[in-house]
């Protein structure tokens, strides 16, 4: 039986232990990246969840708001709905339906009230 002590990739030949002098540290590398990520899902779940909360916010708008840097309901207390709303349309490009507006200005209302009356905390009851 043969015994292969190398690989060959077109004209150049690869010793196995130099190929396993890159493989292993590069899986090695790749195995703490996973790690990583799997951490930070963690913690982008845990900053969804929060944010989820907020009466009207689904899925979509939380992305929104943690694209613009809300990532906790407390960091929306007394923020500018009119500025976020503004700030997202400049960033996607274009205008975006005024109803994310009456979400914003439902969400930081809910932020920043101790004890938030039932009827303003539905969005359609912040249109202009």
């Amino acid at each position: 039986m043969k015994k292969i002590n190398s690989i060959g990739y077109g004209d150049k030949i690869i010793g196995l232990s130099a190929l396993f002098t890159i493989i292993i540290p590069c899986l090695l590398y790749v195995t703490y990246l996973l790690s990583d990520l799997i951490i930070l899902r963690e913690k982008v779940n845990e900053i969804m969840s929060e944010l989820r909360k907020i009466p009207g916010v689904g899925k979509e708008t939380e992305k929104d708001l943690i694209m613009l840097g809300y990532t906790a309901i407390e960091s929306l207390k007394d923020a500018n709905p009119e500025e976020m709303y503004e700030r997202e349309c400049l960033i996607r490009g274009c205008r975006i339906d005024r109803c994310q507006l009456y979400v914003y200005r439902c969400a930081v209302y809910f932020a920043s009230t101790q004890n938030p009356e039932p009827e303003k905390l539905k969005w359609w009851n912040w249109k202009d």
